[in-house]
């Protein structure tokens, strides 16, 4: 049976001096009608899906959801031991999840807190900050940012598949209430156009009509727009006056493969012998006549080793005198 939580707080712990230990999560259930959405096989979950992750940490909110977080006072972050608790998971599985995922979780603002930080900070009496889980050594401590990821990435724990629950319908009804409005927009501008055509004035019915068509084609325009804005970019990176090792073959040297030229090149001790990166280099003496060319290939970025114009006419110009040595 599904259960959702709505509209619960968060219960902060302000140092009593005994905590009842693992204190299990508590969700009310509110009644609903609309079933939650759930992602196949908890997609969220998976540490390879950072991105996912990535779209949904801002809904803190979600863990106002759910009853039981406890958090340490001032500070608003919760130690190991209390995340454990709310989560309703042994210390060792949450200790895996971190070590798994340190990276995300750091961004997230976990850091190991010093005992003497979390005591200056806190005001709390001995025994109650190790009862939190505070130890003389310190403590990992987290925001409520690095809480809600660690519920994106437990796989085991009832209380995280609720959360991820609640992100998934945040996220639904966002995206209903944006089709709602793109439809009414839609059926407004329709509107318009059938006004136009019953008063018979063909000006508004053509500029109606241009309105619908420009609307429907926003999405296409938008990535067009957005294609020219990247092309732009790798002009502004690439220049627009570089060649080919390919195309200085073709346009300067008779037709001379790419591969060839490359190794007469490298012969004459223009390019390098060995990669650099992926790529031959020029050498230190010969560089103004190179440059790396950024592209794009199968959706991935791929950099070429390309002449400048100047650099062209010097290839051509290095070519002619070693036929001329070569047949003198």
């Amino acid at each position: 049976m599904g259960i959702k939580a709505e509209n619960l707080v968060i219960e902060l712990n302000f140092g009593e001096e005994t905590l009842k230990p693992a204190i299990k999560p508590v969700i009310t259930a509110v009644q609903d009608t609309e079933k939650p959405v759930i992602i196949e096989g908890d997609a969220l979950t998976d540490p390879k899906n950072v991105a996912q992750r990535e779209k949904y940490i801002e809904r803190i909110e979600v863990l106002h959801r759910v009853e039981g977080l406890l958090l340490l006072p001032v500070m608003e972050m919760a130690t190991t031991k209390q995340v454990a608790a709310f989560y309703n998971v042994p210390h060792s599985t949450l200790k895996a999840v971190i070590q798994r995922n340190n990276d995300e979780l750091e961004q997230d603002g976990m850091y190991l807190a010093k005992y003497s930080e979390i005591k200056e900070t806190v005001k709390m009496y001995n025994a109650s900050l190790l009862e939190s889980g505070v130890g003389y050594r310190g403590a990992y401590v987290f925001p409520k940012r690095a809480i809600l990821r660690i519920g994106m990435l437990l796989r085991d724990s009832e209380i995280a598949r609720e959360v991820r629950t609640q992100l998934l319908n945040i996220e639904e009804n966002t995206e209903t209430s944006t089709k709602i409005i793109e439809v009414n927009k839609e059926i407004e501008l329709q509107h318009e156009v059938a006004k136009a055509l019953i008063s018979g004035d063909l000006m508004a019915l053509a500029q109606a009509t241009a309105k619908v068509s420009e609307y429907k084609n926003r999405h296409i325009a938008k990535v067009e727009g957005e294609r020219d804005q990247y092309k732009a970019e790798l002009d502004v990176i690439n220049g627009t006056d570089l060649i080919s090792l390919r195309n200085v073959g073709l346009e300067y040297l008779d037709g001379i493969s790419s591969a060839n030229l490359r190794k007469f090149l490298q012969y004459q001790g223009v390019l390098s012998n060995v990669r650099a990166d992926g790529h031959y280099t020029a050498n230190v003496k010969y560089a103004k006549y190179f440059k790396l060319s950024t592209t794009v290939k199968n959706d991935r970025l791929c950099k070429t080793l390309k002449a400048t114009r100047e650099g062209a006419i010097f290839i051509a110009e290095l070519y002619e005198k070693h036929n001329i040595k070569k047949s003198a």
